[in-house]
């Protein structure tokens, strides 16, 4: 009965996704140290508080020894043959940093999915309800995975823009200065309201794929909440210095050909 149960619903637990993770790669080293404590935050939250129903469970499970194991993948070498600094794309809807990431030619979600695999990412919090994880999070000294992030980009557009994006940036850009201090820094401003609801249809469609206990009022009032905090965090920075390149929303939508331009100039790329 006990191991019909387990099965049924399996543990999430830290030292199980690395002893699993080590099993498929054959690997014990996945690269720094950066991600071992907000593996072990997240993997308690959602243990405790996450809701999920036993196939999101096992699903769960899964996407986390997918994310760790992605730690030992092969890297690409182009960026060393590429000078050109990192291009760091923030802004407050995670749809403007997509199309600015195929405007470049990058494909869209990799710097994201680099953060995700230090498991001190925002998409932890948009995918599940995590309310401790957030709360650490929100709070957390992330320089460590900042680095991380910036030490594992490896792969470059095919023009040399080695481009990291992400909705979290956007809060923590003196940090990103910090650690990347020769990136352009790329900020991509608009409508606030806009995307509060972009984050919030986000996290309802990911959260109800794990979860058959989902408060759409509760999810949508705390990623207005959210959005709203990550844009008071940015003002409240000020200025961040170094290379930087204000773009708007409409700009992007409007002549994304032309912001691509004024990106790659901003670098010391010649035009494709």
């Amino acid at each position: 009965m006990l191991l019909r149960w387990l099965n049924e619903r399996p543990e999430i637990a830290a030292h199980d996704i690395v002893t699993r993770a080590m099993h498929r790669t054959k690997m014990d080293d996945f690269e720094g140290a950066a991600w071992i404590e907000p593996l072990e935050v997240l993997t308690r939250s959602l243990q405790r508080e996450a809701r999920l129903h036993a196939t999101g469970r096992r699903t769960t499970r899964a996407e986390l020894i997918d994310l760790l194991c992605s730690r030992v993948a092969p890297m690409s070498s182009t960026l060393a043959e590429h000078p050109s600094p990192p291009i760091v794309v923030a802004g407050l809807d995670p749809a403007d940093i997509d199309a600015m990431e195929v405007a470049l030619g990058s494909p869209p979600g990799r710097g994201a999915r680099l953060l995700d695999a230090t498991f001190a990412s925002l998409q932890h919090d948009l995918g599940w309800h995590v309310p401790s994880f957030a709360e650490w999070l929100a709070e957390a000294d992330l320089t460590a995975a900042f680095a991380d992030v910036r030490d594992r980009s490896r792969a470059a557009t095919d023009d040399g823009l080695e481009v990291i994006g992400a909705v979290q940036l956007l809060e923590r850009l003196p940090d990103i200065r910090r650690v990347m201090p020769d990136a352009l820094i790329v900020e991509i401003s608009g409508d606030p309201s806009l995307a509060a609801a972009h984050l919030t249809e986000a996290s309802l469609s990911a959260r109800r794929r794990n979860s058959a206990d989902v408060d759409a009022t509760k999810v949508e009032r705390y990623w207005h909440w959210r959005a709203g905090l990550i844009s008071e965090r940015r003002a409240d920075a000020g200025t961040i210095g170094g290379a930087t390149l204000s773009v708007t929303h409409d700009e992007l939508v409007s002549v994304p050909a032309r912001v691509a331009d004024a990106v790659r100039d901003a670098v010391g790329l010649d035009q494709p």
